[in-house]
């Protein structure tokens, strides 16, 4: 019997293919599908939608579904396929290609070409005439300034690496609201099936949850990871409106840290810094986040169908409490930074060189933008302001929710 490969050339999971070596390969909603659809994004797809049987030497397509399954424009009931024939499921819903061959595909990485070798690098000649040309002083003066750009294309490279190989902790919070699916903020995973967010994220998932709408965190860069959420905490002392004890409300709303807990795990999770290592954050400690900035941004800032992480990277400004002032490590749990923010970043994880997280991105200083609307009028929306000192919560403010048994 030919191994038979499946393609998904539209909808949720555009480009990946699965393969299979036995019959009949069912494909649907259910969770015993062969080839498995997302009920609540693929609403054409039946539980069990269609099945492809070896029989008679050919592979033959059977129709189960009251969507129909069309090839080519055309419902069909049964079907002998050819190889390569692209089968839709439900009238414009998702594609999938069916490929068979003899053999299996081999992913085995091509071995080098023997006759053809990389030419040796040649090493740098100038290095030895310049540092005797120009004298001990500009040497050390070169030497300097080789070093500070060393150390911070390595600092970049490190974060960069640390995005690379966490991409898959990270994900977008959706909510199902009545109107269609509403993409809302970022999560990460500190655990396989535990997300951690913002405080007035998990609050806003709450009311959804408790209206019987259902909320996903769907994976970075993983479009067929949509995660369902079962439950979500918010920080016990958050607060918009705690004072100091001069009455000052915080620049931030503070203990702005939540959890959320999904039924299926993420393929990754993003470690979390040592308290050793956030006695360390002060100003000029490099960092970056890894979300989904939205707000006001060009199409919506993502698709929220198939998203893909924005990466941006800086330095801590100052580390104060949720007043701005400066007091001991039990209570500096406000991490003011230079990262570019807008809504819907909410929720991403702060982390170091390292790739271990130090923080959870909370708010931005803004300023209010006029924004012309389609009726002629206007309206004034918040925008980032310029100055690019924006906030994020320390990490361990967690503590408290993850010592809570969920």
């Amino acid at each position: 019997m030919p191994t038979i490969h499946l393609t998904r050339k539209s909808g949720f999971e555009k480009g990946r293919s699965k393969t299979f070596t036995n019959s009949p390969v069912i494909l649907g909603t259910d969770d015993a599908s062969s080839l498995r659809f997302d009920p609540v994004w693929d609403k054409t797809v039946s539980p069990r939608h269609l099945s492809l049987t070896w029989r008679d030497n050919a592979w033959w397509l059977e129709n189960h579904s009251t969507y129909g399954t069309f090839i080519d424009g055309q419902r069909v009931a049964e079907q002998k396929l050819a190889t390569l024939t692209v089968i839709e499921l439900g009238n414009g819903g998702p594609k999938v290609e069916v490929k068979f061959t003899e053999e299996p595909m081999s992913f085995a990485p091509k071995k080098p070409s023997q006759t053809q070798k990389p030419a040796p690098k040649r090493k740098p000649e100038w290095i030895l005439p310049a540092a005797i040309g120009g004298g001990i002083l500009l040497a050390v003066l070169i030497g300097i300034f080789i070093w500070f750009a060393i150390s911070r294309h390595n600092s970049d490279e490190a974060l960069a690496a640390a995005a690379r190989k966490h991409e898959g902790a990270v994900g977008l919070v959706v909510i199902e609201k009545p109107n269609g699916p509403q993409p809302a903020a970022t999560a990460w995973a500190i655990a396989p099936k535990l997300f951690a967010t913002n405080s007035h994220v998990t609050e806003e998932v709450r009311e959804a949850l408790a209206r019987g709408e259902t909320v996903f965190i769907v994976i970075n860069k993983h479009p067929s990871l949509q995660l369902h959420v079962t439950a979500a905490y918010s920080h016990p002392k958050y607060s918009s409106d705690v004072p100091n004890l001069d009455g000052k409300p915080p620049a931030a709303p503070a203990y702005d840290v939540g959890l959320m807990v999904t039924d299926e795990p993420a393929p990754d999770v993003f470690p979390i810094a040592s308290a050793s290592e956030l006695s360390k954050l002060r100003s000029g400690y490099r960092v970056a986040y890894l979300g989904f900035p939205m707000e006001l941004l060009a199409d919506g800032g993502v698709d929220f169908r198939n998203p893909v992480a924005t990466m941006q990277s800086g330095i801590i400004t100052a580390v104060t409490d949720f007043w701005l002032s400066n007091v001991d490590f039990d209570h500096s749990f406000l991490i003011e930074h230079n990262l570019g923010l807008t809504g819907g970043a909410s929720g991403s994880p702060l982390f170091n060189e390292h790739g271990e997280v130090v923080g959870i991105v909370s708010a931005m200083n803004t300023i209010g933008q006029v924004v012309p609307l389609a009726n002629g009028q206007i309206t004034v929306a918040r925008a980032p302001s310029g100055v690019m000192i924006n906030f994020a919560q320390r990490v361990d403010l967690l503590n408290e929710l993850v010592k809570t048994d969920h």
